[in-house]
């Protein structure tokens, strides 16, 4: 028995010896994949380049101003503070605008107009009340409508610009309402009471402005034969038709433009401190 277990032990040692021969005897790469890791040096010719793994080690590659330029990029949209601010401006703008259009429309037009009239000397010549009466409307609530009477006053002036007679009226606005009467009363429901109103402006300038000289306005373009004891609209008109349109303008383009160069520079900044800690 024991001569047995000796021979058939001496039989597995020679079977490793040889297996272990066998494990020399084979290239490294199969050696790995059998699971030996124990490199050997491999052997080069004369004329051999060395193979790739035996390259020393790289560098890292630089890096370069793109790179370094998409490190420190920062956002350049606009906080809820200042995106309201912007609204706020560019509202203003189109505010502006708008009521320098609708202003200059309405007002500019006739005050430009008005202001063409020339002042001139005036001294009353007759007065007198007409039997015609003129009608008007008059309101008396939302829906109440109705018409009323009143008396036809002229008062002729003398004008020493154009050395002629002329008819006097109050303003433009009541040279366009009714050009044949000097003064047309508020239109109401009373009858009597603009009758008495017409009467007492007639005493009025029939015994305190006769023969009275006062500075009237006329145009000698557009209507020659009529004067104006006042003008509706003045020089103030004209600057307030065009200084708060501007004012609107101007300060909503500078809540544009402060609020975008704020922005800018804080980008700015906030970049040259991501370049100063990358």
């Amino acid at each position: 028995l024991e001569g047995n277990v000796s021979g058939r032990l001496g039989a597995s040692s020679s079977a490793h010896a040889r297996l272990a021969a066998e494990m020399n005897a084979l290239d490294p790469a199969r050696r790995k994949f059998l699971g030996d890791e124990t490199p050997t040096p491999v052997q080069r010719g004369a004329g051999e380049q060395p193979a790739l793994l035996d390259k020393p080690p790289m560098h890292p590659a630089p890096v370069y101003p793109r790179r370094l330029m998409a490190k420190t990029r920062v956002s350049y949209e606009y906080s809820e503070a200042e995106d309201k601010s912007i609204r706020l401006g560019l509202f203003l703008i189109v505010c502006g605008i708008v009521s320098l259009f609708i202003l200059c429309f309405c007002w500019l037009s006739p005050t430009l107009q008005s202001m063409q009239s020339k002042p001139a000397n005036c001294t009353v010549i007759s007065v007198r009340r007409l039997e015609e009466r003129f009608e008007c409307v008059f309101t008396c609530g939302a829906d109440c409508k109705g018409t009323s009477l009143y008396p036809c006053l002229q008062i002729f002036v003398n004008n020493s610009e154009s050395n002629s007679i002329a008819l006097l009226h109050y303003d433009e606005q009541q040279l366009v309402l009714n050009p044949k009467c000097s003064y047309v009363p508020k239109c109401e429901r009373d009858n009597q009471k603009m009758r008495e109103d017409v009467i007492r402006l007639q005493h009025y300038w029939s015994e305190e402005g006769s023969n009275q000289t006062f500075t009237c306005f006329f145009n000698p373009q557009r209507r020659p034969d009529d004067v104006l004891w006042q003008r509706s609209h003045d020089a103030s008109v004209l600057l307030h038709c065009v200084l708060w349109p501007m004012v609107s303008l101007l300060v909503g383009t500078l809540i544009v433009l402060l609020t975008v160069c704020a922005r800018s520079l804080a980008v700015r900044a906030e970049a040259i401190q991501k370049r100063k800690f990358s």
